[in-house]
């Protein structure tokens, strides 16, 4: 009787330490410290358009023509959707010189390629 209650004791002590030894083990393959490569969400896009005073203008320093800005912005845009980055911010850029119905125009331009986000920015340069 006592050798019976020895050897189940030293089973269970066994089964104990298999089990312990199954649970702590690490898994085969790469480890990943998945805090320090959480997802991050993507900082946002500010996309400068400058219309300069001889009636050109600018998308990020790029000189386009202005009749295919509305083609630049739809490109633009689909270009961050397909990076999976946020929807970009436009900043129309604009000097004193500038009358209102270009700045009018740009803006439709960027409505009909799908720019949502659009500021205005009229601080001088200097």
């Amino acid at each position: 009787m006592a050798r019976r209650i020895v050897v189940w004791i030293l089973g269970l002590t066994v089964l104990g330490l298999v089990s312990s030894l199954l649970f702590y083990t690490k898994e085969a393959g790469i480890d990943v410290d998945r805090d320090r490569h959480a997802a991050e969400p993507p900082a946002s896009l500010t996309i400068r358009v400058v219309a300069s005073s001889d009636g050109g203008i600018s998308v990020d320093g790029r000189s386009i023509d202005p009749t295919a800005l509305a083609n630049e912005v739809a490109r633009i845009i689909v270009g961050t959707e397909e990076a999976a980055l946020p929807e970009p911010s436009f900043v129309i850029v604009v000097g004193e010189e500038i009358d209102n119905a270009r700045i009018i125009m740009i803006m439709e331009a960027l409505q009909q390629g799908g720019a949502s986000r659009v500021s205005l920015d009229t601080t001088p340069n200097e």
